[in-house]
């Protein structure tokens, strides 16, 4: 048996050790941990209910469907009535780890293209973006369905289109995220955001 390792593989095993020691130095040693809504990765359960508490009662968050935290969408970004909801995954610990979720116009039907999830995923981008600092986002070329990645230290944000009304998005921490995650292979197929307590109360009904 010839165990020849031959000048192409060398060169791919070097450039993939490059790769991940630039990973490993830049992403890991610094952190971004803001989301949205004034929370942030590694946030206690108990915290976050007490804030989601305070919030309410300020008029700022309200209890939405399948136990969302829901949020009315400023509406200069879209023109319509439009809300975006989320709850977050929690580790053993029960620190905040990610935080799936969707954002959707009460206007839709199937006949309003200007409110389908390809219309609304541009202004998606554009409220994230303003409402958190760092990289912009980037398309996924190679991606079954139109999906943008936005990738901050540890902070990974995922925005997609959908094939219902909904566009949908997740915030990783890369530190605490699958290897799938952190070498991207997961933004490579079709995949919805959706809180597993959402999908635990739906299967109920």
């Amino acid at each position: 048996m010839n165990s020849k390792v031959t000048p192409q593989v060398w060169f791919f095993l070097l450039a993939s050790l490059m790769v991940a020691c630039t990973f490993e130095s830049t992403t890991f040693q610094q952190r971004e941990d803001n989301l949205i809504g004034g929370l942030s990765f590694g946030m206690s359960r108990e915290d976050f209910y007490a804030h989601c508490m305070s919030q309410q009662r300020l008029g700022n968050m309200k209890d939405g469907l399948g136990n969302y935290v829901q949020q009315e969408l400023p509406v200069h970004y879209i023109d319509s009535f439009s809300r975006i909801e989320y709850f977050p995954r929690f580790d053993e610990n029960s620190k905040i780890v990610a935080l799936p979720g969707r954002v959707y116009s009460l206007s839709w039907s199937p006949w309003s293209q200007n409110l389908s999830p390809d219309s609304l995923l541009p202004k998606v981008i554009e409220y994230f973006e303003d409402e958190l600092t760092g990289s912009p986002f980037e398309l996924v070329i190679d991606a079954p369905i139109e999906t943008y990645v936005k990738t901050d230290h540890n902070r990974r944000i995922v925005v997609r289109s959908s094939f219902e009304q909904f566009v949908n998005f997740e915030f990783e921490d890369l530190t605490q995220a699958s290897e799938e995650v952190r070498t991207g292979q997961d933004l490579l197929t079709t995949k919805e955001t959706v809180s597993p307590i959402f999908q635990v109360k739906k299967n109920a009904e």
